[in-house]
C-alpha cells in the first residue's frame, strides 16, 4: 500500500507550569492512497465480495486537534494527551491486469469503477510521543496513538465500529519542517 500526505500541524502552548506545558495541536492532512488487492482475503469493498485483482485509490482530509500535557527540555519534548479526527475520505475501486499488476483502464469494461463511494469518520484516540528538534528548522517525532472507536457518518446515521483489531494501536514517525 502507498499512502502520500502533506501534513500541516500548529502547534501552541495554552498553560505554562513550572514542571511542564498544556498544549494544542491542530492537524490538517490531504492525503492519497493506493493499494493492490491481490487475494480474496484482501477484500476493501462496500458490499465485502471477492473480486481480485483490483486496486483501491483513495483521496482524503482530516482534521484533527490533539490535547496534551508535556515537559519540554532543551531539544526535546515528550508528551502524551488524546485527540480526534474528522476525515472525508473518497473510495473507488478498479479492476487491475492480473499480469502485471497495472490498471486495467485501457479496457474501457474493466476500467469502470468497481466500488466508488465517501466516507466521513469521527475518530479518537490517546497519544503520547517526542518532538525532538535538530538543528533550527527541522523535527521528527516518533509517535504512538491508540485509537478507540470510529463513528462513521453514514446515509444520515452515526455507525460505531469498534476498532479492537491490529490498527487500534499505530506507531508512527514524523518528520517535518519548522517555520
Amino acid at each position: 500500500e502507498r499512502v502520500t500526505k502533506i501534513k500541516l500541524t500548529l502547534d501552541a502552548p495554552l498553560m505554562q507550569y513550572w514542571i511542564g506545558v498544556v498544549g494544542a495541536k491542530i492537524n490538517f492532512t490531504k492525503g492519497w492512497g493506493n493499494r493492490k488487492h491481490i487475494r480474496d482475503a484482501d477484500q476493501y469493498l462496500e458490499y465485502n465480495f471477492p473480486m481480485t485483482p483490483y486496486q483501491t485509490e483513495t483521496d482524503y482530509i482530516d482534521y484533527g486537534v490533539e490535547l496534551y500535557y508535556g515537559f519540554p527540555l532543551s531539544g526535546l519534548k515528550p508528551y502524551f494527551g488524546f485527540g480526534g479526527e474528522f476525515k472525508v475520505e473518497q473510495i473507488s475501486s478498479v479492476f487491475i491486469d492480473i499480469d502485471d499488476l497495472t490498471s486495467a483502464n485501457s479496457d474501457p469494461i474493466s476500467g469502470i469503477p468497481v466500488d466508488e463511494h465517501v466516507e466521513r469518520r469521527l475518530v479518537y484516540y490517546l497519544v503520547g510521543g517526542v518532538d525532538y528538534i535538530l538543528g533550527r528548522y527541522f523535527y521528527i517525532a516518533p509517535q504512538l496513538k491508540l485509537y478507540f472507536n470510529d463513528i462513521e457518518f453514514k446515509d444520515g446515521k452515526m455507525n460505531v465500529i469498534d476498532r479492537i483489531d491490529k490498527s487500534q494501536l499505530r506507531p508512527m514517525v514524523e518528520i517535518g519542517f519548522i517555520f
